[in-house]
């Protein structure tokens, strides 16, 4: 898309899209109830780190015992404490992600057989094979993250290939959540997101107001059994990826916001002041002809122009966890984020080009 002069108007109506992912809000009613099996309150393990905190569960994969998760729960943090239900610590040991999923497990060390310690539940291998739509499920998990276990009971409402909805409505800190088929007692997925659609307005401003009100929701969990191949994560690895990553943006949000007018706004980005006090420097020294007038704009679009290129190449081809290509949500998508940074610099190279051919006529 080519930018035109309601760029503005038409940039705002694409970061506010019709449908809003949310990780894991909550506020919907609860569902029937339904009847906790003893294995999954005793499955359930508490996930706290120093920058994020969630469910996991324990699992057999491959006869090994792993904790079950989600990376957006893993990931960013510096460390992970796993608890049981019980109170029993679990040490935590490599970290797995699956590719093109939202998924994480952990393989753990050896912890106290006592009548606390977690229990492993059992994970479908071919889901269409014991579940359908219209099927119940319950949800386990740390709701609000704040310690304590809690369920939810709903239907499966939908299955596609690597995941499935269900109308159990998940509450945050429920990211990483068994998703229990009632009637085998199998984990056929694990809660990951809640989806929100809204109508937009005129601006492109969500109606009637912010993530708890209006929309209709729904909830989705990836399927264990669709994971074809797993890598191992770094969580130091993982940090240094996603700065990147997070560095990129903040100097693609710098540029639209100078964009749309908003110079003090973008001059809070440290590389992008750098180059405008660059050019506030030169105004000082400004003589006050045509031709200086010229040479001192056009030396700010094109260094604008070239900054909007930075780390471009970087993110195209550098080695990142596939997490940070295939993940849902925006901030740390990078075919997003390289998206997001092509129109922009669309708007810069087509103002340079506009400015070249008006300083003709200076």
């Amino acid at each position: 898309m080519t930018p035109n002069k309601n760029w503005r108007y038409q940039w705002r109506l694409r970061v506010v899209a019709c449908a809003v992912l949310v990780i894991l809000g909550g506020g919907a009613a609860a569902a029937e109830e339904g009847t906790v099996p003893d294995e999954a309150l005793a499955s359930i393990v508490i996930i706290k780190g120093d920058q994020h905190r969630g469910t996991g569960f324990l699992a057999k994969i491959r006869e090994v015992d792993f904790v079950v998760t989600n990376l957006h729960v893993i990931g960013g943090n510096d460390e992970i404490d796993l608890m049981s239900i019980g109170g029993v610590r679990v040490q935590a040991g490599r970290i797995f992600g699956a590719v093109g999923r939202d998924l994480a497990i952990v393989k753990i060390g050896a912890y106290p057989e006592t009548t606390d310690a977690p229990k492993a539940l059992a994970t479908t291998s071919d889901l269409l094979g014991c579940a359908k739509i219209g099927d119940r499920v319950i949800v386990m998990g740390n709701s609000g993250g704040g310690g304590v276990a809690t369920h939810i009971t709903g239907k499966i409402r939908g299955i596609g290939p690597d995941r499935i909805e269900v109308d159990a409505p998940f509450e945050p800190g429920n990211s990483g959540s068994p998703i229990i088929h009632l009637d085998s007692g199998l984990v056929v997925g694990v809660a990951t997101y809640q989806q929100v659609k809204r109508a937009a307005g005129p601006d492109g401003e969500a109606e009637g107001g912010g993530g708890g009100g209006g929309g209709a929701k729904r909830w989705f969990g990836y399927r264990l059994d669709a994971v074809e191949k797993w890598e191992t994560i770094d969580l130091a690895r993982w940090r240094s990826q996603e700065a990147r990553i997070v560095a990129f943006r903040e100097d693609s949000m710098a540029l639209r916001a100078f964009a749309m007018g908003k110079a003090d706004e973008a001059k809070t980005n440290p590389r992008f002041r750098a180059i405008f006090e660059r050019f506030e420097r030169n105004v000082r020294n400004f003589t006050g002809n045509r031709a200086d007038a010229q040479t001192q704009l056009s030396g700010l679009i094109h260094h604008l122009t070239g900054f909007a290129q930075t780390g471009v190449q970087e993110l195209k081809s550098g080695d990142f966890y596939d997490y940070f290509r295939s993940n849902l949500y925006w901030e740390f998508n990078i075919p997003a984020q390289l998206d997001f940074r092509s129109r922009i610099t669309t708007v810069y190279t087509d103002a340079r080009h506009r400015w070249s051919y008006n300083a003709t006529g200076l």
